[in-house]
């Protein structure tokens, strides 16, 4: 690895003859973190910093990363082992036991209760774990259950490659005179017989086939369409996501030509592992439904709070639409309506586009608008925010109510309701740090991030370098972002988590640089005059951080006191 690091340093020059010496140093770095040690080696060094309390929790996260890297190189996941790793590290003895299954094929004892504890020393339950991480994952025949609603199929089933559309309605009532077989005497064979168009997984076996097919486990609606996704032998980082682009391509080239589409994909899945069933999840509803809910919306609320405001100036005429500024808001917005069920990549590939749009009205690259408009106000927020999302991380861990139960209502303090409208009073939770982290346990994940955030914020040099790094690293994913939507856009190399993570990052710029122009719309001032008014504003802040009489000034400063969302 050092070799790496020390050639990447002059070998990514523009000379070709340079870059290709690297190739062989690439390869010789993949070989060793392919090794099945690296991940139990990995472990343990995130064993170590978890035992340092002193560790920041980005420094362990960074760990946990990694091992996430290197098991991915391998076609694995950490989401694959994480609750088995954790059973272990909570001295589970059915966790216990099964690890010691896999790894020394020891049998479990007889008798085993639910959470009883295993009666392992640390040491002995930190060996155990790293053993697991470093297995050898054997690869296993995947099987993934997709579903649509207001959905449906000509006939029984349409098989499309790997992917076989099956008609919900069809399948529940195969389901039905399965059970009803059975329960009449039939064989399991004369089943498998009589309905063999019905996937083999779903008729299961005589124990478990009828809790498989229980019409809880599937949707409900009158028209659905369930998607059966054969994923072949082989490990997955990700299967049920695998899945779900497999049909989600499908269906693009499908609603490209029709033109349009009644189907709506629905949360939930089925996963089977060699025919066994390796997990599921529901309900089955629309994704987004939660953004539905008629009770919880605001809409109203906004019009009437800015009613004169949008009168004035986007209704009085109806030529405003066309103005250019009202046109490249109203543009911005209307697309963050239309993309919030959207994938990742669809959802990157349209932010970065908000920004272009709004980038254009400066003349400037959509790059630097981020950089220099989205980025310092960000990092601002992060340090006001930071006390009140720390503390709240406190209030609600599980562990702490029951060593601290009055931290619970501590978040009453800084969070108030006026006409609905939730508001959080920064700096009442920043004065609170200092009096919350004197009573924490030292090993908790929580108080740690607590204590680190209490650092970053106990004077104003100390919030000043915390700005500063937030910035770097702001800097850091946008030119990720930038290669991926290059990438995205000319048809080149892309991983799914990469993309979210991504389209996670520039999602949130795009619609703070939005909100400071549907602002500067609401109040009647250009967008050029109030970006660079905002830009000066933040450029001010931070530069005064550093010298501010505390930390207070330092973050709620007089003249940018925005202390309440």
């Amino acid at each position: 690895m050092g070799s790496l690091l020390v050639g990447l340093h002059d070998g990514l020059g523009p000379r070709k003859s340079e870059r290709d010496a690297l190739h062989l140093v690439f390869e010789q770095v993949r070989t060793e973190l392919c090794d099945a040690a690296a991940p139990g080696a990995a472990f343990a060094d995130l064993v170590a910093a978890v035992q340092d309390p002193g560790t920041r929790t980005d420094v362990i996260e960074g760990r946990v990363d990694l091992i996430d890297a290197l098991l991915r190189f391998s076609g694995r996941s950490l989401r694959g082992v994480a609750s088995s790793l954790l059973g272990i590290l909570n001295n589970d003895a059915t966790y216990v036991n099964g690890a010691f299954y896999l790894l020394d094929d020891r049998e479990p004892p007889q008798g085993l209760q639910v959470d009883e504890d295993a009666g392992l020393g640390e040491d002995e339950r930190f060996e155990l774990a790293r053993r697991l991480i470093g297995r050898s994952q054997e690869s296993r025949h995947h099987v993934v259950w997709v579903f649509y609603g207001n959905a449906r199929i000509s006939g029984w089933c349409l098989p499309v490659g790997a992917c076989e559309f099956f008609d919900g309605p069809a399948l529940m009532a195969a389901f039905g005179g399965i059970d009803e077989m059975l329960d009449g005497g039939g064989s399991y064979s004369a089943v498998l017989q009589q309905f063999h168009q019905v996937p083999t997984e779903l008729i299961g076996d005589e124990t478990l086939g009828k809790y498989i097919r229980g019409h809880l486990k599937w949707p409900s609606e009158d028209a659905w369409v369930a998607v059966r996704v054969d994923l072949g032998v082989g490990p997955f980082y990700d299967m049920v996501e695998t899945a779900r682009e497999q049909v989600r391509a499908l269906l693009a080239l499908a609603v490209f030509d029709v033109g349009q589409t009644s189907w709506t994909e629905l949360t939930g899945y089925r996963h089977f592992a060699d025919g066994t069933e390796g997990g599921s999840s529901m309900p089955f509803r629309e994704v987004g439904f939660e953004r539905r809910l008629a009770a919880s919306d605001r809409t109203d609320s906004w019009l009437h709070d800015h009613r004169s405001e949008l009168a004035a100036r986007v209704t009085a005429d109806p030529a405003m639409l066309h103005l250019p500024e009202v046109q490249a808001v109203v543009t911005a917005t209307s697309v963050f309506a239309a993309t919030a069920d959207a994938t990742p990549a669809l959802t990157l590939l349209e932010s970065v586009r908000v920004i272009e749009t709004q980038a254009s009205v400066l003349r400037i690259h959509w790059k630097d608008l981020v950089d220099q408009y989205a980025t310092p106000g960000n990092a601002l927020r992060r340090a006001q925010f930071g006390a009140a999302q720390a503390i709240e991380a406190i209030a609600y861990n599980d562990e702490l109510r029951v060593q601290l139960p009055h931290l619970h209502d501590l978040p009453n303090e800084f969070n108030v309701y006026r006409n609905g409208q939730h508001l959080i009073d920064m700096s009442i939770a920043h004065d609170r740090i200092p009096h919350v982290v004197a009573e924490l346990p030292t090993y908790n994940s929580a108080c740690r991030k607590l204590r680190h955030v209490a650092d970053d914020l106990a004077t104003p040099a100390s919030i000043a370098a915390f700005v500063q790094r937030e910035r770097e690293l702001d800097l850091r994913l946008l030119r990720r972002v930038h290669r991926v939507r290059n990438s995205l856009t000319h048809g080149g190399p892309s991983h799914p988590t990469i993309v979210r993570i991504s389209s996670d990052f520039i999602t949130v710029k795009a619609k703070h640089v939005t909100g400071v122009n549907v602002q500067a719309l609401l109040d009647g001032e250009p967008l050029t005059t109030t970006l660079q008014n905002y830009k000066a504003e933040m450029t001010k802040w931070i530069a005064n951080i550093a010298t501010a009489a505390d930390t207070t000034a330092a973050l709620f400063p007089a003249k940018v006191r925005r202390n309440t969302t």
